[in-house]
C-alpha cells in the first residue's frame, strides 16, 4: 500500500485487545483483520480473507468497517464499533432512557448526575452508550467522561433530528433557552 494504511501485526492487535479489555471489559476474540490509518489513528476491521490479497500496488485510504480511533492512549469506538462488540462489554457501559437517547443522537452532551439510570460504578475515559427499548438494544457510540459531563462523539452526519422534552438532562437545551431569551429581550 502506498499510503498510511497499515495491516496490524499480532503485537499491535494484542494491544487493541488489551485496550478493549481494560476500557470495556471485552473478552471475546474478534475474528477479523485490523488496519490502522496512521495519519488519523483510525482503526478499520475487515474479514481476514481480504488480508491475503497483495495490495501493495493499490492506492487505498480506507478499507472495511471504521471501528474506532486511538486517542491519547485509549480507544474511542465508533457507533458501528459499539454495535459490533457492545453486547460483550461489561465495563464502562452506560444505559440511557428514551429522552436521553434523543438528546444524545442530536449531538448534545449529557450530565451524568442527572441521568435517569445512575451507573453502579464510576465511569472513566470512554464510555459505550446503550439504549434499551421494547424492540431490543441499540448501541449509540462512545462518549468521554469529563467530570460530571459525558462528552458526545457522535458525528454530525449521524445526528437525528428529533424532539425531546424540556426536562431532558443536557446543557445544550439550557443554552438554547438562554439564546431564545436573549433574542426575545433584544427585540
Amino acid at each position: 500500500m502506498t499510503q498510511s494504511l497499515k495491516i496490524l501485526n499480532s503485537k499491535e492487535i494484542k494491544h487493541i485487545r488489551e485496550l478493549l479489555h481494560d476500557q470495556f471489559g471485552h473478552e471475546e476474540r474478534l475474528d477479523v483483520a485490523f488496519f490502522l490509518n496512521e495519519k488519523k489513528e483510525r482503526i478499520y476491521i475487515f474479514t481476514k480473507d481480504l488480508a491475503q490479497f497483495d495490495m501493495t500496488r493499490l492506492r487505498i485510504d480506507t478499507m472495511g468497517l471504521y471501528f474506532g480511533t486511538l486517542y491519547e492512549g485509549q480507544l474511542r469506538l465508533t457507533i458501528d464499533g459499539t454495535q459490533l462488540i457492545g453486547a460483550q462489554c461489561t465495563k464502562n457501559v452506560l444505559d440511557i432512557d428514551h429522552k436521553e437517547m434523543q438528546v444524545w443522537m442530536q449531538g448534545e452532551k449529557l450530565i451524568i448526575s442527572q441521568l435517569s439510570n445512575q451507573p453502579d460504578t464510576p465511569l472513566t475515559g470512554f464510555v459505550i452508550i446503550r439504549y434499551r427499548h421494547e424492540n431490543g438494544i441499540d448501541y449509540l457510540g462512545c462518549g468521554k467522561v469529563g467530570g460530571d459531563t459525558l462528552l458526545n462523539y457522535v458525528p454530525k452526519t449521524r445526528y437525528i433530528r428529533a424532539t425531546y422534552d424540556d426536562d431532558a438532562t443536557i446543557e445544550g437545551r439550557k443554552r438554547e433557552r438562554s439564546k431564545d431569551e436573549d433574542i426575545t429581550a433584544s427585540d
